[in-house]
């Protein structure tokens, strides 16, 4: 604009002067060929700049919102590939996920984890044929999807405050879970402890959290086993982390025979936990693998009740943590953890 501006001035003030001759005493004299000539180059190069001017903020508009394009579809990629992230640390333990990404091209899936030292909890929602017969198939398919969710509410209160209680803190990465949920199937809620990252007390974790969901749901059976398991992730579509083995088979063993409101124990399990409390262990020094359950052997003896009829079956009569006169149990209770306490008699 300012350009054809002073253009116009230009030629504006041409055809405005006054008349002049050379009687006048004027020693420059105007040639209207020489004014047109100077006209016509001027206008040549107004109009070039224009058009040089358009067509590069053209250019740089172009660039621009194809930059903007480029951003915007990077910041869609970068929010889907963390939905994807998120979606896939919720489907898999993380360190079953970090195996899978370093095989990329490997064909899939990742080698079995073996530990011989895991346990196995199983949930069981009780009577569900009553409850589908009663009430309808949707009924008890909703009881089995509302109690899965509350568990899993559960295991994920308890592994914040594990984390919150870590000291110090660089003990347990944020990924760290002692008690890792496995599966769902039917009616049976599955979840494991030492796999696939191992902990000094799995069989007291995976015991401490039956008790509290069966204190929190009185419609689950809980059974609880131990030993050797393996995990991994099979095959290459609809990835998920499946553990299997002896405790495996044990825990849903106990847990079919267990009634609402009880946790059954294996033997194999049973032996674990004696083991468990007989070690030694600290307030301080026993975070990353939460407590023992017993304060000692004859703890353990006491709460664990056999079942007559029940070959190698017992039943867990315990107090969610450590008996109340250990040191570990009073550090746990000053630091303001919720203490859960079956009711007399369960």
């Amino acid at each position: 604009p300012a350009l054809v501006l002073c253009l116009a001035v230009f030629i504006g003030a041409y055809f405005a002067r006054p008349p002049s001759s050379a009687a006048d005493g004027n020693p420059y004299e105007t040639r209207p060929a020489v004014v047109g000539s100077d006209i016509a180059m001027q206008v040549a190069a107004t109009v070039s700049l224009i058009v040089f001017h358009f067509r590069f903020h053209a250019a740089n508009r172009n660039r621009f919102v194809a930059a903007a394009r480029a951003e915007r579809g990077r910041q869609l990629a970068l929010l889907e590939m963390r939905a994807m992230d998120a979606l896939l640390r919720r489907a898999l333990p993380p360190a079953a996920l970090v195996r899978l990404v370093a095989d990329r091209g490997g064909g899939g899936g990742c080698a079995p984890d073996e530990s011989r030292n895991a346990a196995v909890v199983t949930l069981r929602v009780a009577d569900v044929p009553r409850i589908a017969h009663e009430r309808g198939d949707d009924v008890a398919v909703a009881t089995m999807h509302t109690v899965a969710v509350a568990l899993d509410a559960l295991l994920e209160s308890q592994s914040a405050r594990l984390h919150a209680a870590a000291e110090p803190p660089s003990q347990i990465t944020p990924e760290y879970a002692v008690v890792e949920k496995v599966k769902v199937v039917g009616d049976c809620w599955h979840a494991v402890a030492g796999l696939p990252n191992s902990c000094p007390f799995p069989v007291s974790s995976v015991a401490r959290f039956a008790r509290r969901a069966v204190d929190d749901v009185p419609a689950l059976a809980a059974g609880i086993d131990g030993g050797v398991a393996w995990g991994g992730v099979l095959a290459t579509q609809r990835l998920a982390y499946d553990v299997f083995g002896p405790a495996f088979d044990g825990a849903v063993a106990a847990a079919k025979g267990a009634p609402a409101g009880e946790v059954r124990v294996g033997a194999t399990g049973r032996r674990q936990l004696l083991d468990e409390a007989s070690s030694a262990f600290d307030a301080t020094g026993s975070h990353a693998g939460g407590l023992p359950l017993f304060a000692d052997a004859a703890e353990a003896q006491r709460d664990l009740v056999a079942l007559p009829g029940l070959d190698g079956a017992f039943a867990l009569h315990a107090s969610d943590f450590a008996s109340p006169t250990s040191a570990a149990f009073q550090e746990l209770h000053a630091s303001g953890d919720q203490l859960h306490t079956p009711a007399a008699g369960s």
